[in-house]
C-alpha cells in the first residue's frame, strides 16, 4: 500500500493558498513625488539591467541548482544544460514593467509545472520509502511544460480600456478593482484561508469560478482541460490511499494560481489608489 501522506506536504508546497502578495520592489520604484508639486505620481518605467542575470538573459537553473539533474532525471527546466532562462527578466536581460508583465503564477516563472501526484519524481514511493510504480499522471516525466504561459514564464497583463493602468482614470480603475475583488473573494471561498484551508474542492464550484475568471483572464483557458485530464489519470492510481481527493487538489492548484495573479493586479491598483489619494490630500491642503 502506498502512503498518501508522503505526497500531501509536497502538494501543499506546490499548490499553496492564495495569500496577500506585497508589491514588488520594482513596482514601488515606479512611485515617486514630483520635485515641484510634491504630488505622488507613477514614474514612467525605465528598463534597467536585470540584477538576476546581469543582462545575459540566462542564469543558473533554480530547479536543479545547476546540476542538470533533479530526482535522478534530467532537469525539466534547463533540460540538463545547468543554465536556463532568467526567472526575473524572463530572458530579456532587462527589468520588466510590473504594470504590464507578471511572472506566470502557474509555474512561478519556471516554465514547467511539476506533476501534482509524484511532485516531479516520475514515480510514487512505497510506505517504506522505496521506489514504487511509475506515475500515470505524467507518464514518468515528472513535469509538464506550463500550459498557461506556454513555457514563456511570464504573462502580459490585461490593461484597462483606456490603454494602461498609468493612464486610466480613478473611476475606471475602481470598476476594474471591483471585478478583481469579486474574483479574489471567490478564491478565498473555494480554498478557505491559510489558517483554515478547505479539505473538499468540489468540481461544480471550480467550474463556476473558472467561468467567471476567464471573462477577465483568458490565459487560463487551458487550465480546466488540464485539471480534468490529470484528475482522470489520478483515479487510475487505485493503490494510493484517498486517491479520490487528488483531482480536488489539482483543482485547488488551478484556483490558487489564479489567486496569485489576481494579487498582482490588486498590488497595481493599490499603488494607483495611493497616487489618487495623495493628489486629493494635496488639493485639500492647497
Amino acid at each position: 500500500m502506498l502512503r498518501s501522506s508522503l505526497f500531501l506536504p509536497a502538494l501543499l508546497l506546490i499548490f499553496g493558498v492564495a495569500g496577500t502578495s506585497s508589491l514588488s520592489a520594482q513596482m514601488n520604484r515606479q512611485l515617486e513625488r514630483d520635485a515641484t508639486s510634491g504630488v505622488l505620481r507613477i514614474k514612467p518605467f525605465e528598463s534597467e539591467t536585470c540584477p538576476g542575470c546581469e543582462g545575459s538573459g540566462t542564469s543558473t537553473c533554480g530547479t536543479c541548482r545547476g546540476k542538470g539533474k533533479k530526482f535522478g532525471m534530467r532537469c525539466a527546466e534547463c533540460r540538463g544544460k545547468k543554465k536556463t532562462t532568467c526567472r526575473e527578466c524572463f530572458g530579456h536581460g532587462k527589468t520588466q514593467d510590473s504594470f504590464k508583465v507578471a511572472p506566470c503564477p502557474r509555474c512561478h516563472a519556471h516554465g514547467v509545472v511539476p506533476c501534482f501526484l509524484c511532485t516531479g519524481h516520475g514515480f510514487l514511493k512505497n510506505s517504506d520509502g522505496s521506489r514504487g510504480p511509475k506515475c500515470r499522471v505524467c507518464s514518468k516525466k515528472g513535469w509538464f511544460k506550463c500550459w498557461v504561459c506556454g513555457g514563456r514564464r511570464s504573462l502580459a497583463l490585461v490593461q484597462p480600456k483606456s490603454g494602461s493602468f498609468e493612464e486610466a482614470g480613478e473611476a475606471e480603475l475602481k470598476a476594474f478593482e471591483a471585478r478583481i475583488k469579486s474574483l479574489r473573494s471567490k478564491v478565498t471561498a473555494y480554498l478557505g484561508t491559510e489558517q483554515k484551508p478547505r479539505k473538499i474542492y468540489r468540481e461544480e464550484d471550480y467550474k463556476t469560478f473558472m467561468k467567471a475568471l476567464l471573462k477577465l483572464l483568458p490565459e487560463f483557458r487551458n487550465d480546466p482541460k488540464k485539471v480534468r485530464e490529470f484528475g482522470r489519470k489520478a483515479l487510475k492510481h487505485r493503490n494510493v490511499r484517498e486517491f479520490e481527493k487528488l483531482p480536488g487538489h489539482a483543482r485547488a492548484a488551478s484556483v490558487a494560481a489564479a489567486g496569485r495573479l489576481l494579487n498582482h493586479y490588486q498590488g497595481i491598483l493599490n499603488a494607483m489608489k495611493r497616487v489618487f489619494e495623495d493628489q486629493r490630500k494635496r488639493k485639500r491642503g492647497g
